[in-house]
């Protein structure tokens, strides 16, 4: 226990909370998610995720951060600046779907209420909004003379359009007659057109 409180002082189990946390969403999803639990596998006192978090919504806010810089590093290694833009947009689209089919209770998580709340939001609201941004950049090579509000508009029509699909895909009346290929498809094509619209 002394070498626990040793890393622990020195900001230690900070990470190892988010990395039990974030396998905990991964196998059993965010509902099996406790403080009590978190602190068994640190092998430390039930109150110790306290001195971190301030409660299960502030945990699941800080997990949703690492969850948007993950999403942000697959949408980074779809597509070079010099790339092909419509190339472009279709990888991007591709790595987005990717994301949320295999890490689908992490992309979940994202997009909860809970994360959502107003004393979270300055948290996870930058790396959100570097991925958004990062979307409506690859449409802005598209349309190259399209003024910010309308590639801002676009962006966030695109990005509904994914996430709906995903939805779809992972529960939807659609999940069975739709692959997920059909359906990068689909979401490459009609992003296309919203980006040229």
């Amino acid at each position: 226990m002394a070498a626990v409180e040793k890393n622990y002082h020195h900001g230690d189990l900070r990470s190892a909370l988010l990395e039990a946390a974030l396998a905990t969403v991964e196998t059993e999803g965010v509902a099996a998610l406790s403080f009590r639990q978190l602190a068994r596998i640190a092998n430390v006192s039930p109150g110790a995720p306290y001195h971190h978090f301030r409660d299960k919504n502030a945990l699941l806010a800080s997990l949703a951060k690492r969850g948007f810089e993950a999403l942000h590093a697959e949408l980074e290694k779809s597509c070079s600046a010099g790339s092909d833009p419509a190339q472009c947009l279709r990888a991007l689209v591709d790595s987005y779907l990717r994301f949320a089919r295999t890490s689908p209770k992490l992309y979940n998580l994202l997009f909860l209420p809970e994360v959502a709340r107003e004393d979270n939001i300055d948290l996870i609201e930058p790396d959100a909004m570097i991925c958004f941004d990062r979307l409506k950049a690859a449409l802005g090579r598209l349309d190259t003379i399209a003024g910010e509000a309308e590639l801002h508009e676009r962006a966030l029509t695109v990005w509904s359009l994914l996430h709906g699909l995903v939805s779809l895909l992972e529960a939807g009346p659609l999940s069975r007659s739709m692959s997920a290929h059909a359906g990068a498809d689909l979401a490459a094509r009609s992003a296309m057109k919203l980006a040229l619209a």
